[in-house]
């Protein structure tokens, strides 16, 4: 045994000798790259090289530096003097993010249709909210809009919108949407308040109604009311599908006079696109005109057989108008656009 100990001693000596006196180093190290990027990496001075990516061989990958991509393992093989080292391995890492989205906020919508998309109400504001914050562009309907750069953007218009972004930590890492965001806005409806003998109604009709006298709620859901009492009269009326308003008030002078003989009343004031004529009961005259500020008659007709008439005054300008009937003090009516 001791002979046997005596043999290897010369070849352990000479394993110990073959140890090359340097170790290559490879720097930078704890690198984390933004997607599609790239980064050189270098070692010490050396008579020559082989780099190697995941343990494999690197075709001509034989200088000092070596460029490298995310995601993986490097090391170098480094000669000197005819003597041999290799690296520790260097993880270039990657940054990974999410695919980019958009979250809703602000209004409620009024129904979503059978596609998925939100209908809301004219005047309504829907915030849609990129998930990525920089070089952030809306677009709507694959036009950018301009000036709209933040991830926030505030929406009134139906359109259909998208955006593309990148996110905080790789700014130039920049990512489209990838689908169209679809939102409509409906219009709204108004109703009208109209005489009908001794009732209130509202009009158009709709699913279900609230009145309120002087801002106070009524109780009863009708479409038609009584005006029980003097004050100032409102509705509420829900359509099915359709997006609503408060009706313009309905002032309620003399309960007792409503239907009863008495002057012609006009009303709503001002006025947009139609006007109502309220007869009083007993009334004589048939005739009507509306003429303008130079006297010049602009609509003219007759009420008919009953008390309540409905005149479209759409094709009127913006302005002051006057209505004459047989006899009576001229109304004055305010048209608006």
């Amino acid at each position: 045994m001791k002979r046997l100990s005596s043999l290897l001693l010369p070849c352990l000596s000479t394993l110990a000798i073959a140890q090359c006196p340097f170790t290559p180093t490879i720097t930078p190290d704890g690198i984390i790259l933004c997607p599609g990027e790239t980064v050189q990496l270098s070692t010490e001075a050396y008579d020559s090289y082989q780099w190697y990516v995941d343990g494999t061989e690197v075709e001509e990958a034989t200088a000092q530096n070596f460029i490298a991509q995310s995601y993986a393992e490097v090391t170098v093989e480094a000669t000197l003097d005819g003597c041999t080292e290799m690296s520790a391995p260097v993880i270039v890492d990657g940054w990974v993010f999410l695919l980019p989205f958009v979250a809703h906020a602000g209004a409620e919508p009024l129904f979503v249709d059978g596609n998925g998309v939100p209908h809301h109400c004219s005047g309504d504001t829907v915030l849609l909210i990129f998930s990525y914050s920089e070089n952030v562009q809306w677009t709507d309907g694959g036009v950018d809009i301009p000036n709209a750069t933040n991830d926030t953007l505030m929406v009134m218009t139906s359109g259909a919108y998208s955006a593309t972004g990148a996110p905080q930590t790789c700014p130039n890492y920049i990512q489209p949407l990838g689908l169209d965001v679809n939102l409509v806005f409906e219009q709204t409806v108004q109703p009208e308040i109209i005489v009908d003998g001794d009732e209130l109604c509202a009009s158009p009709q709709g699913d279900s109604y609230q009145w309120y006298l002087n801002g106070s709620p009524l109780a009863g859901g009708t479409a038609c009311i009584t005006a029980a009492s003097e004050g100032s009269y409102t509705v509420d009326v829900s359509y099915e599908g359709t997006c609503s308003m408060t009706s313009l008030p309905y002032v309620a002078t003399s309960v007792t006079e409503n239907g009863a003989a008495g002057t012609v009343r006009l009303f709503p004031v001002p006025a947009r696109d139609a006007v109502n004529i309220q007869w009083p009961a007993q009334a004589t005259s048939t005739s009507w005109e509306l003429v303008d500020g130079l006297g010049r008659v602009v609509l003219r007709g007759s009420k008919g057989s009953g008390t309540f008439q409905r005149v479209d005054i759409s094709s009127l300008e913006q302005g002051r108008y006057w209505l004459r009937t047989d006899g009576r003090v001229p109304q004055v009516l305010q048209v608006v656009r």
